[in-house]
């Protein structure tokens, strides 16, 4: 995991959880705007997240909450506070570690997730069209399925970094990212992380941040098929 800031008060957020002894769960998410209304909005969904993700039931049976209803419902609550306009986008997944198995929703959150297959040697984007939590009632949020085999990465992260800026107002961009994503992917998550940094601070020269830089790796050792 690698987060950092601008320089006013940020608005991404992450976690990486277990849910039970087969399944993690995780998202990666962007406020709008900056400050404290955006942090206070940030503390609204995290509490949120954590009392939706699981059901537990009285005779000590659970239930994982799937990521669209999990969408549904922070929607609807950030909707029912009205927090001047104020909207989230969010990735949330849920990887069975047993079979490989990765069941996300997105919610506007355009900053799309990369994952390297080592078997193709290739990188794929999950690119999905959906509306950003806070701004429609009646938004309808989705979920997919994808595998993911030992030694595959999955790379989140926030616009911060497709959105970083050179010298001539450009956009770092998520074809650029994937690139460096793709030439780098056999090495460690540690010196993908390094390269990255070095590549999008090149990039920028000196010009100062305009928002957080945030990003995550999952990497899938092997799958608890015991």
């Amino acid at each position: 995991v690698h987060y950092h800031p601008c320089k006013k008060v940020g608005g991404d957020f992450y976690d990486i959880f277990n849910l039970d002894e087969n399944h993690v769960g995780f998202y990666i998410a962007d406020v709008s705007g900056h400050g404290i209304s955006a942090s206070m909005v940030t503390f609204f969904v995290v509490e949120l997240l954590n009392h939706l993700k699981k059901t537990i039931y009285q005779d000590g049976k659970y239930e994982l909450t799937s990521p669209s209803t999990i969408m549904d419902k922070v929607n609807q609550k950030i909707l029912e506070e009205d927090f001047d306009g104020l909207y989230v986008t969010l990735f949330y997944g849920i990887l069975n570690i047993k079979t490989g198995e990765l069941t996300w929703s997105n919610a506007g959150h355009h900053a799309y997730p990369l994952i390297y297959s080592k078997e193709l040697d290739k990188v794929q984007v999950l690119r999905s069209k959906s509306m950003a939590l806070g701004w429609f009632d009646y938004a309808h949020y989705t979920e997919e399925k994808v595998f993911l085999k030992p030694e595959d990465k999955l790379l989140l992260y926030t616009d911060g970094i497709v959105d970083s800026k050179n010298s001539e107002g450009k956009l770092y961009g998520i074809d650029k990212l994937t690139k460096l994503f793709e030439d780098n992917a056999k090495k460690s998550v540690s010196t993908i992380s390094f390269r990255l940094l070095k590549d999008i601070r090149k990039y920028q020269r000196n010009i100062e941040l305009e928002d957080d830089l945030t990003f995550l790796f999952i990497q899938l050792k092997n799958l608890n098929n015991e």
